[in-house]
């Protein structure tokens, strides 16, 4: 049966090509044209998927599902200061805003301290700057996929509409790096380093193995490790995602 699928897509595709030689995901992964069971032969259902509500959480971290909640509209907000954005918060909150999503700064999202050189210019503008905080490494490069409709954002590269200019928008006072970096040199000179540096090697350490790193890197927050140490820490260990041009 396979084979005889895949004459008929042989024979359609040399009169009506498809729109594209491969399809990538956002993390550059190719889509095959058809998956069959023989693709999830190895996949054991009880480790690798399991049950709504258990480990490993592939299918949620409620029991019921949407059955028992729909799921939340939240606010996705964050700007400036920790102090700023928890005003934010509390004003929402007090108008009826059931569930918030923290927006962090470029910096804090790519793992960088408010005091690295990477973070100039950048700290606090299209989110809160945090510091002393662990969190996830990660960049991602799309503007060019974009720019080139390879990858489609409703509002941005298609399906547009003309609007008048928003004014009264928000600028972060460039002051806000300086609070933050004071802030941050103030938390690293009254905490322990022998015990951030133990833990940050810790890290190190279990970033080797397939040992889980999640408790040694809450361990190293309970130390006030910041965001950025813990970071280059990873970032020695696995180096940095460089996403691959497709052709």
């Amino acid at each position: 049966m396979k084979k005889k699928y895949e004459d008929i897509v042989k024979k359609l595709i040399e009169k009506y090509p498809e729109r594209q030689k491969e399809f990538i995901t956002g993390s550059s992964e190719e889509v095959q044209r058809l998956y069959t069971p023989e693709d999830t032969k190895e996949i054991d259902y009880d480790r690798d998927i399991g049950y709504p509500g258990l480990y490993p959480f592939t299918r949620g971290m409620q029991p019921t599902m949407y059955r028992g909640r729909l799921w939340t509209m939240r606010q996705y907000a964050g700007f400036g200061t920790a102090e700023e954005s928890k005003q934010r918060y509390k004003f929402l909150l007090s108008q009826g805003q059931t569930g918030l999503s923290i927006a962090f700064d470029l910096c804090t999202q790519i793992g960088y301290d408010s005091d690295d050189p990477m973070s100039v210019g950048e700290v606090g503008k299209v989110g809160v700057a945090i510091d002393p905080l662990a969190g996830s490494c990660f960049v991602e490069k799309m503007t060019e996929k974009i720019e080139k409709n390879e990858r489609i954002i409703v509002g941005v590269n298609k399906f547009t509409t003309k609007e008048e200019s928003p004014k009264n928008l928000l600028r972060v006072d460039e002051k806000v790096e300086q609070l933050q970096v004071k802030k941050l040199h103030k938390i690293k000179a009254e905490r322990d380093e022998k015990k951030v540096h133990e833990n940050l090697e810790k890290i190190r350490k279990i970033s080797r193995t397939e040992e889980n790193l999640i408790p040694s890197i809450l361990e190293a927050v309970k130390t006030y490790a910041t965001l950025g140490e813990i970071c280059n820490v990873l970032r020695e260990e696995f180096g940095e995602y460089s996403e691959q041009n497709v052709f």
